[in-house]
């Protein structure tokens, strides 16, 4: 039974109380989940849903809650937290039983597979070391053999090795390109900001996802800072500098000097408008 099954709608609207706020957690996983299966073409090249972790934290101010209730969901065997590519703060989730199926659907070798796969019922975390590979009794030989697979990838610390996927290189590759394209869009916009309901009306060529998917991960990855104005929300680019003309700055500069053996330090502010 995959994600989709067990989480429905009409199971979580109407909780109240504690239970409310995981499952609105819930609730935005469906929904970029759903984004990545019916409006990403990239879909077609890496069939595997994938739902960014800190896509999540675009739709929530609380960033511990979301990884509490990821946690849950992975020690439940629902998800699956897995390494992106090589840089270490991109963790995506998939479907546990939809990554156990793409894992069998390229494995040379099924049944080294199917051994790995299992132990990842009790192994939650998206890290191995070679001391827990070899409790789980994979020789030297059989873990190069998972590294050539896909479902380990090296990390900087020798011994250490990243729970991956399969073919994820296609995926990185087209996710970059769209990031790319996306702040190229910024760019080009008066003062370096944007309604998101005018960016997601755009199209961005040869990005093989959706602008509402790509919108999420850069919000999450704090590129974007989002804003309530009267006019609706606005996007703008952090690393831009928002309109200053109109507002104050105050400037210090911090001289020193010596002056009959003695140190003296200078401080000259004024403001700048």
């Amino acid at each position: 039974m995959h994600l989709t099954s067990r989480f429905t709608m009409s199971s979580i609207w109407g909780r109240t109380g504690a239970k409310r706020a995981r499952f609105d957690v819930d609730i935005v996983l469906l929904r970029l989940r759903d984004e990545y299966i019916n409006r990403c073409i990239c879909k077609q090249d890496f069939p595997l849903a994938v739902v960014l972790q800190h896509q999540l934290y675009a739709h929530f101010t609380n960033r511990t809650l979301v990884d509490r209730r990821v946690e849950q969901l992975i020690e439940s065997g629902r998800l699956r937290a897995v390494q992106m590519g090589d840089a270490e703060d991109e963790t995506a989730l998939v479907d546990f039983e939809e990554y156990q199926e793409h894992c069998l659907s390229s494995a040379k070798d099924q049944s080294l597979m199917k051994r790995f796969l299992n132990c990842l019922k009790t192994h939650f975390y998206i890290v191995f070391t070679r001391e827990q590979l070899e409790k789980h009794d994979f020789s030297e030989r059989q873990v190069s053999d998972l590294i050539r697979m896909g479902v380990l990838s090296l990390r900087t610390i020798v011994g250490s090795y990243w729970l991956s996927i399969p073919g994820v290189g296609d995926y990185v590759r087209h996710l970059e390109t769209g990031r790319k394209a996306l702040i190229q869009i910024l760019k080009r916009t008066k003062f370096k900001q944007i309604l998101r309901s005018d960016l997601e009306q755009k199209k961005i060529a040869r990005s093989r996802f959706s602008m509402s998917y790509l919108i999420d991960d850069a919000l999450g990855k704090d590129l974007l800072e989002p804003s309530e104005t009267t006019l609706g929300y606005t996007l703008n680019h952090r690393f831009m500098p928002m309109l200053i003309s109109k507002i104050p700055v105050l400037y210090t500069k911090i001289i020193k000097v010596k002056l009959d053996g003695l140190n003296f330090v200078l401080d000259f502010s004024f403001f700048f408008r």
